[in-house]
């Protein structure tokens, strides 16, 4: 049994989907996080209920993500070895994705110009911006190493 589960093996592209997939429900999360933030506090309709369950929605997104991090983590261990291709494809993806995310944070800055929505002074919430910033970039470069893998581009 435990023979089986080390020849288990995912495929590079398989493995760049997977984590696709997974950076794609972090940046829904975290958008989620941002958006709930947004609705206002009104003191007449607050009640300890409602602060319950928007407490317990936040638990839910940073448990979300736990587990969506730990599972990036079990693709990464589980995928076959690089060759000399795939290494020069990762390679490349990284440094095209490096100009392709900065392109795209500044069309971000010149279209939204006032961030505040997302920094409420909450130490949690905050973190949403940066990690979709993150979580963006590696995005970009999984999409890119899917795109050169895929079709052999050199």
């Amino acid at each position: 049994m435990e023979q089986e589960i080390e020849n288990f093996k995912i495929s590079q592209i398989k493995s760049a989907v997977y984590s696709c997939i997974i950076d794609l429900s972090i940046i829904a999360t975290q958008i989620g996080v941002i958006i709930k933030l947004q609705q206002p506090v009104n003191i007449e309709t607050y009640n300890s209920k409602n602060f319950f369950i928007s407490s317990m929605l936040t638990l839910l997104f940073l448990i979300v993500e736990f587990f969506l991090v730990v599972g990036i983590m079990v693709f990464r261990k589980y995928t076959e070895k690089d060759d000399e291709l795939s290494k020069l494809h990762r390679y490349k993806a990284g440094y095209i994705s490096k100009y392709i995310t900065a392109a795209l944070f500044f069309i971000v800055l010149l279209v939204v110009k006032d961030f505040s929505f997302a920094f409420t002074g909450d130490f949690i919430a905050d973190l949403s911006l940066p990690i979709i910033i993150l979580i963006t970039g590696e995005l970009i470069s999984d999409i890119t190493f899917i795109i050169l893998e895929k079709f052999q581009l050199d």
